[in-house]
């Protein structure tokens, strides 16, 4: 398996959000794209586990040779450390969604998925007693024009009207 050149992110390293200058190299493009999952608020940030509804959030495609560096400065904000046991999330591979395929330089056919580095929970019992963050609004509520008919099925997404985002490291 070839590794991923993207990123999936749902929380604070999106473009408009605390950590979305944080990322050490430029990419290649940063366009909406959709996984399948569970989305938690933890206060300042989300987290997200392995599920069943759509996420919304970024892709992040990167050039090959940037990405020893970009995984390294994320695993430090993220709190990853290969092999630890203490870690707050884990990097895994995830099949992501392009919400506009014709932005998205990874997938060779339209309707395919592009891998991804995501950032997940470690463990579901971290996140007994969050609040969950439902699907709520349908991608053509988010976005104007939708190219890819995603029907009328609902998304999740932070920041969601029930979150509190910090607009500072100090308030996280």
């Amino acid at each position: 398996m070839t590794e991923p050149n993207a990123f999936f992110v749902y929380g604070t390293l999106k473009k408009k959000q605390l950590r979305g200058g944080m990322w050490p190299r430029q990419p290649a493009s940063v366009v909406p794209g959709v996984v399948r999952a569970r989305l938690f608020d933890l206060g300042p940030y989300p987290a997200a586990l392995n599920g069943d509804v759509w996420l919304l959030g970024e892709i992040w495609q990167f050039q090959h040779l940037d990405l020893a560096e970009t995984k390294r400065v994320l695993d430090q904000i993220e709190g990853y450390e290969p092999g630890a046991s203490n870690n707050e999330y884990v990097r895994d591979v995830v099949d992501a969604h392009c919400v506009f395929p014709e932005n998205c330089i990874s997938a060779e056919d339209p309707d395919s998925t592009i891998s991804c580095w995501m950032y997940l929970s470690p463990n579901q019992d971290l996140l007994v007693g969050k609040r969950e963050i439902v699907p709520f609004c349908s991608l053509s509520d988010v976005f104007s024009t939708v190219e890819k008919d995603w029907g009328n099925e609902k998304v999740a997404f932070w920041p969601d009207p029930k979150a509190r985002v910090p607009r500072s490291f100090s308030e996280e």
